[in-house]
């Protein structure tokens, strides 16, 4: 449930039950083969297209092609360029061999509490999400809030503001409840982290061939002594054993 308002107010601008979410694990891929899929339910709805992936690479493979972009912005008037961003990205691909995975940390369709953003913002990225493993993190439109409940990242309440520390004079980080209240949970229900001694989708590590990525989040506690501060050294370790 979203935490404060106006994320948790119903109504076609703002909430709308998203209906089921549904995710499947596919083990035992052989490395980097092609695999061709549709989804769907047989139903009433039928099936979708076919589409297709290339598997992870093995560890042996030291070079992997991959694209990274953020603030994507799909609120009108900005739906023409999010659109052609998406163009060129598939373009990338599929005729430049950018296929490695696509990093989007944070600021990802600016929904802000918006059911219908996020439906729509989904349908625009699938021609990427469908194709490479489309990994994400959160920014402040989709976690920073100052609500009173602990949010599905485990921080306090009211989130981390850095200049409330008494470390930063400036604003830098401060930003409110830019995310309207949705405190992140949008953003976990439709993407998980691929850590398990990470914080879900909020600070994770993955690998793509011979890769080593770490994703951490600069909307929670990054100092000295924090949980994300000491999670790094001990990631960095078990990735070079």
């Amino acid at each position: 449930y979203m935490r404060t308002p106006p994320a948790n107010r119903t109504g076609i601008q703002h909430f709308l039950p998203p209906g089921n979410i549904n995710r499947v694990v596919l083990s035992g891929l052989p490395a980097s083969t092609q695999v061709f899929y549709r989804v769907g339910n047989g139903g009433a709805l039928g099936w979708s297209s076919e589409r297709v992936f290339t598997s992870r690479k093995s560890m042996s493979e030291r070079a992997v092609k991959f694209l990274m972009y953020a603030d994507q912005a799909l609120p009108v008037p900005l739906f023409a360029p999010a659109w052609r961003l998406v163009g060129q990205v598939k373009r990338d691909i599929e005729e430049n061999g950018f296929g490695g995975f696509l990093l989007h940390p944070g600021d990802l369709g600016y929904a802000e509490g918006s059911t219908f953003i996020w439906d729509l913002w989904g349908s625009l990225i699938e021609p990427i999400s469908s194709r490479v493993a489309y990994m994400v993190t959160i920014g402040n439109h989709e976690y920073d809030h100052t609500g009173s409940k602990i949010d599905p990242s485990g921080a306090p309440p009211t989130g981390w503001h850095p200049q409330e520390q008494g470390k930063h004079p400036t604003e830098w980080g401060n930003f409110g409840d830019d995310s309207q209240g949705e405190c992140g949970v949008p953003t976990q229900a439709r993407y998980n982290g691929t850590s398990s001694d990470g914080n879900d989708i909020f600070w994770y590590s993955f690998n793509e061939g011979g890769v080593h990525v770490v994703v951490m989040s600069s909307e929670h506690d990054w100092t000295v002594g924090s949980i994300q501060y000491k999670w790094l050294p001990k990631e960095l370790a078990s990735a070079a054993s």
